[in-house]
């Protein structure tokens, strides 16, 4: 389904993910920054269908490896969603990262597990729970690449 809907969902998939970023920068994000994933379609999709490609590879060689390299996807749009749409650094650096915290898997699984509970309880439950498990996912990521705005001004003053 991912691979057949590519063209599609994933420009607005990256737009969504450079609202999340705006709001958790404190600046209020509009509706057009869904739309504003398809000024770099071309690689976008290219990043996503190399994605696609290396789940299904994990698919067909055991369920294991696929849930493994599930992030990857969802870790590329976050580095699309930051600008770097030049070629394939966005597989790049989400393949170094998930290599470097190889944790982020076991937080993806989690996350996608919530979401997916959402449609299994009710199919209106997506619409609540797709979106926060986004929104965890994209602060993951923050997290990871020690850029958590939110974290860094939650955290305590060092006392003199």
């Amino acid at each position: 389904v991912q691979t057949c809907a590519l063209p599609i969902l994933a420009p607005f998939y990256v737009g969504y993910l450079k609202g999340i970023r705006k709001e958790c920068q404190g600046i209020t994000a509009q509706v057009e920054d869904v739309f504003s994933g398809f000024a770099g379609v071309t690689s976008i999709c290219g990043n996503w269908l190399l994605c696609a490609l290396v789940t299904l590879v994990g698919f067909v060689f055991c369920v294991i490896p696929a849930f493994v390299l599930w992030p990857m996807g969802i870790i590329t749009s976050y580095f699309l969603a930051r600008g770097q749409i030049e070629g394939l650094t966005a597989f790049v650096n989400a393949w170094n990262l998930l290599r470097k915290r190889p944790i982020l898997i076991l937080w993806f699984n989690v996350l996608a597990l919530f979401s997916i509970l959402g449609i299994f309880v009710c199919c209106v439950g997506a619409l609540f729970t797709m979106p926060v498990a986004m929104a965890a996912m994209c602060k993951l990521v923050e997290q990871a690449l020690d850029e958590d705005s939110l974290g860094s001004a939650l955290s305590p003053a060092p006392v003199p």
